[in-house]
């Protein structure tokens, strides 16, 4: 299960790694470069967000599972995933590994720490 889970923790860098490449969208569109690197910047904040919290959160996995629901939700009607729901499928693909993630994690993973250093999974 150790190694299940940490293939999820690698998902989810993935995904976040993902909100950072499309972010680069934001340079093809047509206005000044300083609005281009304002939209690149604000485009990039839910992919470091998710990539910090699987960082800093990597032993305390239930917690983690608990944010990434949270986060995933937020990020769902963020993106307005439910307005034109056929049109907007590519966002699930986007945000369900965030909040399957934190299901699993829910479900399956630990809060325990051990002494010297984080040697969970």
């Amino acid at each position: 299960m150790k190694i299940f889970l940490r293939g999820v923790k690698f998902l989810i860098m993935f995904a976040g790694a993902m909100f950072i490449l499309l972010a680069f969208d934001t340079f093809s569109i047509d206005a000044p470069f300083i609005e281009k690197l304002f939209g690149f910047l604000i485009s990039t904040i839910p992919g470091v967000v998710v990539m910090l919290l699987v960082y800093f959160l990597w032993c305390k996995e239930k917690t983690l599972g608990v944010i990434l629901i949270i986060l995933g939700s937020i990020m769902a009607f963020f993106f307005g995933m439910f307005e034109d729901f056929p049109e907007q499928l590519g966002i699930i693909i986007v945000i369900g590994p965030v909040f399957f993630g934190g299901v699993l994690f829910v479900i399956f993973g630990n809060n325990t720490k051990r002494e010297k250093g984080c040697k969970c999974s």
